[in-house]
């Protein structure tokens, strides 16, 4: 708006240096003042430039730091109206993530029916069990419990029943 009105002020005055109706003191007196006003306003807008690139580098690193995998991190405070809704989506997308990411590694890691550990996070969880309590010298000890005949309840009633048993 400031720099619309520095522009019609300076055609008019320009005009009337042409026509020859503006007194010379008054061009020494308004070109400085319209060179101050205009410092003002770049400096202004590198100020404000400034500001949003700064935004920009936080939100920025907030999206680094959740593709990492760290969705604990604070996105920054919106200090810049424009910001807002980037920051809020950031947010979003982190929860977001988390959700996937956590609902991906359960269903890597646990049998969907019992929700027990499959055979691969079974097996990490014991061999990390024996090296916690190697690492203590202390005892450690697993019960291992095997249904047998458990095939002819399958065969003869049915997964559907074999199912309801193994979720009791």
């Amino acid at each position: 708006m400031l720099c619309r009105a520095l522009l019609v002020a300076g055609a008019i005055i320009g005009l009337g240096v042409l026509a020859g109706q503006v007194n010379e003191s008054l061009l020494i007196i308004l070109f400085p003042v319209t060179a101050f006003v205009c410092g003002v306003i770049v400096a202004r807008n590198k100020w404000r430039i400034d500001r949003i690139t700064t935004a920009i580098g936080e939100s920025g690193r907030s999206l680094e730091s959740i593709a990492r995998g760290n969705f604990d991190m604070a996105v920054p405070e919106a200090y810049i109206p424009e910001m807002m809704p980037l920051n809020d989506a950031i947010s979003q997308m982190s929860v977001q993530v988390r959700e996937t990411v956590e609902n991906l590694q359960q269903a890597a890691q646990r049998d969907p029916l019992t929700r027990l550990p499959n055979r691969a996070h079974f097996q990490y969880l014991v061999e990390r069990q024996i090296f916690d309590h190697e690492q203590q010298a202390s005892i450690c000890a697993l019960l291992f419990i095997d249904f047998d005949g458990f095939k002819v309840i399958n065969d003869t009633m049915g997964h559907r029943v074999g199912d309801q048993i193994l979720q009791m």
